[in-house]
């Protein structure tokens, strides 16, 4: 399949959350459950160890909560990689896809046009400094001109993370003005 490695990313990612959420389960459980039943499982040590691992952790409801925080907020972060992945592999099939700028859906032209002129307003800021305006530039001349070129789509023209984000309702709920 065309995104098969993409898949197995995000399956892999979302395996490593439940594989932490199960281990802070035990961990709580262990630190503020029946120590009988630890102790017959680890031994005598059992104390001295659960002592040592527990003796800054939270009480067990701040602890879930915070897992759950921290779950919700990586899950989010995953899919949103997940996604941008997709975008970024399938914008760079399309040129092979549409050969001719011109065959491509309006709305692919107009956003990759938006793009690319946000892009040219920000290339001095640090997330697109491996871009030159030459780079930002070239596919949209090849592609709107047919200067015989093939013509590149720049993902980064599509992925501007501050209308992925919804920086400015960020911004408002964190009191940064």
């Amino acid at each position: 399949m065309m995104f098969q490695e993409l898949l197995k990313t995000v399956q892999r990612n979302i395996s490593t959350v439940r594989s932490i959420i199960k281990v802070n389960e035990k961990l709580i459980r262990a630190a503020f459950g029946d120590k009988s039943i630890i102790t017959q499982e680890w031994g005598t040590e059992a104390d001295s160890i659960i002592a040592q691992l527990t003796q800054d952790a939270p009480e067990p409801r701040d602890w879930r909560i915070y897992d759950h925080c921290a779950v919700v907020t990586r899950l989010y972060a995953i899919y949103e990689r997940f996604v941008e992945d997709l975008i970024r592999e399938w914008i760079q099939l399309l040129p092979d896809l549409f050969p001719v700028y011109a065959d491509l859906e309006d709305r692919i032209c107009n956003t990759h046009r938006i793009g690319v002129a946000r892009l040219l307003l920000d290339i001095t800021k640090n997330r697109f400094g491996h871009l030159s305006v030459e780079q930002v530039t070239r596919g949209l001349f090849y592609g709107a001109s047919g200067a015989g070129e093939k013509y590149e789509l720049l993902p980064d023209a599509f992925l501007l993370h501050e209308q992925n984000l919804r920086k400015d309702t960020l911004d408002m709920s964190i009191g940064n003005d």
